[in-house]
């Protein structure tokens, strides 16, 4: 059994390196995501095939569907 006396909230500096580099890595997956399901429903709802290694090519190699 465990009692909770204190709860401490690190400090958070917005400006620093690493805050930088998660929101960077947050920012660059959240669109990887967005374009995968944007992919996904263009191939179910009107039957598109996507050439991953051009779209790979445009968009930084980034996209997966």
């Amino acid at each position: 059994m465990f009692r909770l006396t204190e709860i401490k909230v690190p400090p958070l500096d917005l400006q620093s390196d690493d805050a930088k580099r998660i929101d960077d890595a947050l920012k660059t997956r959240y669109t990887e995501d967005l374009i995968a399901e944007y992919i996904a429903r263009l191939q179910k709802d009107i039957g598109v095939t996507v050439n991953q290694s051009a779209l790979n090519q445009v968009t930084g190699g980034g996209a997966q569907n």
